[in-house]
């Protein structure tokens, strides 16, 4: 049997971790399945609970920033009491955050960390001493954390050498290693000295700033971690083994999972993950990969994660992988049917306790319904394998789709050669649009799959499914029609040919209809604001219009 995870961490991103209800939900959940890490992601949650003192001192604070002041203090005492309560039931606490990132009265106090440009210099070796001092403080008021991870070389921070916003010579000539060097140096030395743990996580967009990243932290300490995602950059199911599992320069290594969806249709459309996990985890164990931990939600979107939709199935089974990845999924299935379920139609924070199906075919029905789910996700939300949506949002102009399938979140420098199945050929296009009116019609029968009414659960709880079930077909609809007007208005761009851009604007033609059709039917209900984002049809009405627009200029 294949050794487990000696690390299995349940992460939290968005506004829920300040909520004691859903963080003791959560601690109740990790001692319930033996998870035994539990991480606060916040991006800036570094100027939540540090000032640092050196540069905002009491006095300066009293004057300009009092409000700030009194909120860093309180949150202190928040995170204060976290870390107890984990270090009580034996679970470690690790915050999560992306640097550099400072609060905005630092280019106040210190103007010259702008040139005359106006640009900020991430080479400025004030960075570097900034970010030792925040470290510093955070272990002092701190001291029962674990350790921190830290992911410097994303484009999401407000300064790293990734993003390269400023033209100075300094940074133009600036090596990314020795930066991340220096980064590392500085997050790393108030950790080392209190024997706490740093891991390094990679959120590069580029193998160059992956590979430099890797090297850097060896070459600052054997003891530092690095955190992988599971595949390369972000959490596609679709996507190949991160090919730098195995090779971290001899570093332990945890790899990072997201179980709630946010390019699954967020648990709002549910669909099984654990089947691809069990291949995931066995991999990265395989690799020699140490630890993992999931991702239930994402800082952007509150009111929905993964615990108040069906997809608490997948954080199960992301437990119960990481222990035994030999595990039979009936177990898993088995489990998350007994712990309960929920709608994903009730905001998380009016959610209660989980319900409970009780006819005794509940489980092989469901089982059934989220594998057949994951078929209808993975033919609606990609195409052919590439990212076709926005955090399982429809997209709303040309370029927008061509940027996160292609640019931002291309797979071709992970899978050479993949690209050319994205060419708007005839050949392509009769794939692309059978794979989406696949989804469509698989949508459709879901419903005969789950039989909500049979399971045993209480009526409004069934009324909430059978909404979920009603939406379903149209989700995937609007991904078709979205396809088909895309892909045959890049047809239309690419050769001109008179004939193809009256197909573009037919389908365009129908995409306008289609969200005309969705508005009308969203108009007097009461879903939460989460469906009606993913599912906006303002933003498939931009897109017939953009194309249309686009069309214009080849007649």
């Amino acid at each position: 049997m294949m050794k487990g995870m000696d690390v299995i961490g349940l992460e939290i991103d968005n506004r829920r971790m300040w909520n004691w209800k859903d963080v003791d939900q959560a601690l109740d959940f990790m001692e319930k399945f033996g998870m035994n890490a539990l991480i606060f992601h916040q991006t800036d949650i570094m100027d939540f609970i540090t000032l640092p003192d050196k540069y905002f001192g009491e006095e300066l604070m009293w004057e300009r920033w009092p409000v700030r002041y009194i909120h860093v203090q309180i949150n202190r005492s928040f995170i204060r009491e976290v870390a107890r309560k984990c270090k009580s039931r034996g679970i470690a606490f690790y915050p999560e955050f992306k640097e550099l990132w400072y609060p905005e009265g630092l280019l106040e106090i210190y103007p010259e960390l702008k040139n005359e440009k106006g640009q900020i210099c991430p080479t400025n070796p004030f960075w570097f001493e900034f970010l030792n001092e925040k470290m510093e403080e955070m272990m002092r008021y701190f001291p029962d954390i674990s350790g921190a991870i830290i992911s410097p070389a994303t484009r999401e921070s407000k300064v790293s050498i990734s993003k390269m916003t400023c033209d100075c010579e300094r940074c133009v000539q600036a090596d990314p290693k020795k930066w991340y060097i220096q980064f590392i140096e500085a997050a790393y030395a108030a950790l080392r000295k209190r024997g706490k743990t740093l891991v390094i996580r990679d959120f590069s967009y580029s193998k160059e700033h992956q590979n430099a990243v890797i090297e850097a932290a060896a070459a600052v300490s054997k003891d530092i971690i690095i955190g992988l995602k599971n595949v390369p950059h972000d959490f596609w199911p679709t996507y190949p083994h991160n090919p730098k599992l195995g090779k971290t320069q001899g570093l332990a290594q945890w790899a990072e999972f997201d179980v709630w969806g946010q390019y699954c249709g967020q648990g709002v459309f549910p669909a099984s993950l654990v089947e691809d996990f069990r291949k995931r985890i066995q991999h990265c164990r395989s690799k020699g990969v140490t630890g993992a931990w999931f991702r239930t939600d994402i800082e952007f979107l509150d009111e929905n994660n993964v615990m108040n939709t069906f997809n608490t199935l997948n954080l199960i089974g992301a437990a119960m992988l990481s222990a035994d990845p030999d595990q039979d999924l009936d177990n898993v299935y088995r489990a998350w049917v007994d712990y309960g379920l929920y709608s994903g139609f009730t905001p998380s924070s009016e959610t209660g306790d989980p319900v409970v199906p009780t006819a005794p075919d509940a489980m092989e029905k469901l089982q059934a319904f989220m594998r057949a789910a994951w078929s209808v996700i993975e033919k609606s939300l990609y195409v052919r394998g590439h990212v076709f949506n926005y955090s399982s949002q429809y997209q709303q102009s040309i370029s927008s789709i061509y940027n996160v399938m292609q640019v931002w979140h291309g797979r071709e420098q992970w899978d050479p050669g993949s690209s050319k199945n994205l060419e708007p050929t005839e050949e392509n296009l009769k794939i692309i649009f059978e794979e989406k009116r696949a989804a469509v019609e698989e949508a459709k029968r879901l419903r005969s799959i789950l039989q909500p009414e049979t399971l045993g659960l209480p009526e409004r709880f069934v009324q909430e499914i059978d909404t979920m079930l009603d939406l379903y077909p149209e989700y995937a609809k609007g991904f078709e029609v979205s396809a088909q007007a895309y892909f045959t208005a890049k047809r239309a761009l690419s050769t001109g040919n008179p004939e193809h851009v009256r197909e573009a604007r037919r389908y365009a033609g129908l995409l306008d209809a289609f969200s005309k059709e969705l508005s009308e039917r969203f108009a007097h209900t009461r879903y939460p604001h989460y469906v009606y984002w993913m599912m906006n049809p303002e933003r498939l009405r931009q897109l017939a219009e953009d194309i249309i627009v686009q069309m214009s200029k080849l007649a």
